[in-house]
């Protein structure tokens, strides 16, 4: 990814490591070569808030729904397992917010802002 401001985004979540499975480490989404990819097109194509964050979600899906390496499986006793899925556990639920995360970082380096309707709203849902 060439904008510098969308390579020093970080959003991570927790995955499996990739040498020892039996440990946890924190995964920086940006990192992911198709995320990098998909997102300059998604902020270069930027028509309104909400059409972004389909458009995000759709690039997350097909980026880390269903893929055995973005699960988790933690024991709970003997052969029960919890799974926990990076899409369906770690990410969908703060979609929203991971959104406007990036459209906002996105502003605070660039000229050209984009519409993420009023900072109001936003402060309002911080808070919750």
């Amino acid at each position: 990814m060439k904008d510098k401001v969308l390579k020093d985004l970080e959003w991570k979540v927790l995955i499996e490591a990739w040498f020892n499975e039996t440990e946890i480490e924190h995964y920086n989404i940006f990192n992911n070569s198709n995320i990098a990819r998909g997102l300059s097109k998604l902020i270069k194509n930027y028509t309104t808030f909400d059409n972004f964050k389909e458009e995000l979600t759709t690039l997350l899906k097909y980026s880390f729904m269903s893929k055995r390496e973005y699960e988790i499986f933690i024991p709970i006793n003997g052969d029960e397992y919890n799974k926990i899925d990076m899409w369906e556990d770690q990410l969908k639920p703060h979609l929203e917010m991971l959104a406007y995360y990036i459209v906002r970082e996105y502003n605070k380096h660039k000229r050209k802002k984009l519409d993420i309707g009023d900072d109001k709203e936003w402060k309002k849902k911080l808070k919750h």
